[in-house]
């Protein structure tokens, strides 16, 4: 899920799940307040390489479309039922 927005920003509370980084300060909070390209996304079980290599692709385009110099890629583990439990290399 893409969005375009005027900026952006998060402040985590806590952990979402076992596998995920520490928070650290510099994990804690983040703010972009320009123009910029939001996008949700999960890596679900099934998942190769080649559907990140066409993600990859779709979202390059989108950001050339809107012509914006930031994109955003968060980590929404909410988007899926099947999530991937992997971290790191596919």
């Amino acid at each position: 899920m893409g969005v375009h927005s005027r900026g952006f920003g998060f402040n985590p509370k806590e952990q979402a799940t076992a596998s995920a980084d520490a928070l650290t300060p510099k994990l804690r909070a983040s703010r972009i307040e320009s123009d910029c390209l939001v996008v949700f996304t999960a890596i679900e079980a099934g998942d190769t390489p080649t559907f990140v290599t066409h993600a990859t692709t779709d979202i390059t385009d989108r950001d050339r479309q809107l012509g914006v110099s930031d994109v955003v890629i968060y980590p929404y583990v909410h988007l899926t039922e099947t999530p991937n439990g992997r971290q790191g290399n596919f």
